[in-house]
């Protein structure tokens, strides 16, 4: 087979990306060995698909805009969203503090609530300065958290929050996550 972009001698088992050939294994090795490691990781796709967690977030408050938030990642250990798994909630954004002022001091804080329990199932607090990183008038907030174990719908709202020197609310974010699939595969 000759590859009409590069006019060279292709292989016919060799993928072919703008003028680049690329083998997926050598030419020596069987086919059943090809489909088995094929099939292998489609497996492998398929378990770290089932463990991937989703979430989504939203500004809870619009007057908090101190800290204005562009991005927010969740991130865990392999990518799991179940119960004991620790995670860890960062946000990136902007700066917009008054002329006059800067974040010298404050703390950060969440509270994690599950549709249909009453109260609260987890919360933590802890100095902003030390989760904190900025670089100009940019920040990124990073705050580690155990998901909580599901009492209920395993539908989770975790309110972050941060508050500078003076008390006020710097920034106020909702993350909405649930990971009810996952415990009942278990």
């Amino acid at each position: 087979m000759i590859c009409t972009n590069c006019s060279t001698r292709a292989r016919p088992r060799a993928l072919h990306s703008h003028g680049m050939h690329l083998s997926l294994l050598f030419s020596t090795v069987p086919d059943t060995m090809l489909y088995k490691f094929v099939c292998l990781l489609a497996t492998v796709a398929c378990v770290e698909a089932r463990w991937r967690c989703t979430f989504a977030w939203s500004v809870a408050d619009p007057s908090c805009t101190r800290m204005k938030a562009e991005a927010v990642r969740l991130k865990s250990t392999f990518g799991e969203c179940f119960s004991g798994s620790r995670a860890e909630f960062t946000g990136y954004g902007i700066l917009q503090f008054p002329s006059n002022e800067t974040l010298t001091a404050g703390d950060w804080q969440y509270r994690i609530f599950e549709d249909g329990v009453k109260n609260k199932v987890a919360s933590d607090a802890g100095d902003i300065m030390k989760s904190i990183h900025i670089d100009g008038n940019r920040w990124s907030l990073a705050i580690p958290f155990v998901m909580p174990p599901k009492q209920a719908t395993g539908h989770y709202v975790v309110d972050f929050s941060a508050k500078d020197q003076d008390k006020v609310e710097d920034m106020c974010l909702s993350l909405r996550f649930n990971y009810t699939r996952f415990e009942s595969d278990e």
